[in-house]
């Protein structure tokens, strides 16, 4: 009885009438997302075979890179060290991010009582690639689904425990990556928290999911190689 009069005191209070109003703009929602899941999946395959010829291909890479820079070798060397540095660990510490993200994921997923915890993980790391949205493709829905679950079949523990998925995800499965890759890459490579952090947001929005492996590469090296620049005009 104390299920079926929490619902009806939900009931009570429009909440029956904002579910109704919020069905039609989900189901909008959720078309568009299946729209675009191919799109999405081609775009982590793409950055995924990137990524493997950069690092199969590496040395050939920095090579080429030294030849065509017009600059001292002095100059030359350290860029290309810097170069190397940087890359390295921007590659494997977004890789290893979104290792964590999936791991946490699951953790939320079997806590929360979402069916399939372990799939959901696992597909949640590869949607950790994708910018901006990212795990939210995952973890959102599944929030939603326990919420309206919870709500339709009178069970309104499972309505909490949607409640609470979705603040864990907000919270933690979405906002750990721009922490733990910053933390990582100014560990490894020395460069600043804060650049790493604006070289993924502003790499994501101009070049997409590839932007997140670029960005944080290329604005450090900028820095650098006008810090360079600056140096030999002292």
């Amino acid at each position: 009885q104390g299920e079926k009069f929490s619902v009806e005191q939900l009931s009570k209070l429009g909440f029956d009438k904002q579910i109704q109003k919020f069905l039609p703009v989900l189901e909008e929602k959720i078309t568009h997302f299946i729209l675009s899941i191919p799109i999405m999946v081609a775009g982590i395959f793409i950055t995924l075979v990137i990524t493997f010829f950069i690092l199969k291909d590496w040395e050939n890479i920095l090579k080429r890179m030294s030849d065509l820079l017009p600059i001292k070798s002095k100059t030359k060397k350290r860029l290309i060290d810097e170069f190397g540095n940087i890359t390295h660990t921007v590659i494997y510490a977004q890789l290893f991010v979104a290792l964590v993200q999936g791991l946490i994921a699951i953790i939320g997923f079997y806590v929360f009582g979402v069916p399939f915890p372990l799939i959901l993980g696992i597909v949640t790391a590869f949607c950790a690639l994708i910018p901006a949205i990212g795990t939210a493709i995952i973890w959102f829905p599944a929030s939603l689904y326990l919420i309206l679950m919870g709500y339709f079949s009178g069970n309104y523990w499972m309505m909490y425990k949607g409640i609470g998925l979705f603040f864990y995800g907000i919270l933690i499965i979405s906002t750990i990556d721009n922490f733990l890759l910053a933390k990582i890459v100014h560990s490894k490579a020395k460069v600043n928290q804060i650049i790493v952090i604006i070289g993924v947001i502003g790499g994501a929005s101009m070049f997409g999911v590839v932007g997140i492996f670029i960005g944080p590469i290329l604005l450090p090296l900028l820095i650098i190689y006008f810090e360079t620049f600056k140096e030999r005009f002292k």
